[in-house]
């Protein structure tokens, strides 16, 4: 098996107006201390065998590299998100990015940016994956229609998501799904393999169902 991508947008660390928003539904997080320390857990435990396309919008108006030294040193690359605040050239940033994968057989084809309404080419067959709509319901989790992913954090418990999952929903012409936590959990269990893997994902899915 080769490399594992995984993706996620919007952690919005030390955001406490995304923090009000997050809670709006039910009471997901005590304060955003809890909030950071949550979202960094995941991070770390879910992608510890892979690399990660962080998909924009890591902090709220401030730059994301003092959050970044408390992750793993696993990023592939980072597209920018309208609240990230970045000075100069740095290789792995960019304002949008295209990567391949093979699975079960055949190459899918991904396009991320983080704003959806600034994607205005063809998709060419892409997968277009993104964040910026935190939980519009125009902008689910998977648009079966469209091939769109919605990676925000609100979509994904915060999860990290592997690039097979979107690939697999692909194949299967999966119907639109709005939130990650409405995917048949036998599904999911296919692309978070491990043991320890599978049990951030179901504390993350309880924190946010």
């Amino acid at each position: 098996m080769g490399k594992v991508f995984y993706t996620v947008a919007d952690t919005h660390f030390g955001d406490v107006v995304v923090l009000r928003f997050r809670n709006r539904e039910k009471r997901r997080f005590d304060d955003v201390n809890e909030m950071n320390r949550v979202l960094l857990k995941v991070w770390k435990e879910i992608t510890s065998d892979g690399s990660v396309i962080f998909v924009g919008d890591m902090a709220r108006d401030e730059s994301p590299f003092p959050w970044l030294k408390r992750l793993p040193r696993n990023l592939s690359s980072f597209i920018m998100g309208n609240h990230d605040r970045i000075n100069g050239h740095h290789p792995k940033v960019m304002f949008a990015n295209f990567y391949r994968i093979r699975f079960n057989g055949k190459t899918h084809k991904f396009a991320f940016i983080h704003n959806p309404r600034q994607f205005n080419r063809n998709q060419n067959g892409h997968i277009l994956v993104h964040g910026h709509i935190h939980n519009h319901k125009d902008y689910p989790f998977w648009n079966g229609k469209k091939r769109w992913a919605n990676v925000a954090a609100d979509r994904t418990a915060g999860l990290p998501v592997p690039l097979t999952l979107l690939a697999h929903l692909d194949q299967l012409k999966h119907p639109t799904v709005y939130s990650l936590w409405d995917l048949d959990p036998k599904l999911l269990r296919l692309h978070y393999m491990s043991k320890a893997q599978q049990y951030v994902v179901d504390c993350a899915i309880e924190r946010f169902k």
